[in-house]
């Protein structure tokens, strides 16, 4: 699947046209990361979004007691 295939089966992103689609795609990078790789941690600046195009992404935040809960 290309890109702009990719991006239209987003809810966010379906009824764009393929002018709006391909200006978005100028702005993406692919990324890949490595299992267990963070890609951001909770309270920290967030400086991208990420659009998971293959994979899987596992979410954890802290309760006030310090523990993780996935």
């Amino acid at each position: 699947m290309n890109m702009k295939d990719f991006l239209r089966s987003l809810e966010l992103f379906k009824k764009l046209s393929d002018d709006e689609l391909q200006h978005i795609e100028t702005y993406l990078a692919q990324k890949t990361f490595s299992p267990g790789q963070h890609l951001f941690r909770e309270n920290q600046p967030r400086e991208a979004v990420f659009l998971i195009y293959d994979g899987k992404v596992e979410l954890y935040k802290s309760t006030p007691m310090g523990e993780e809960k996935r």
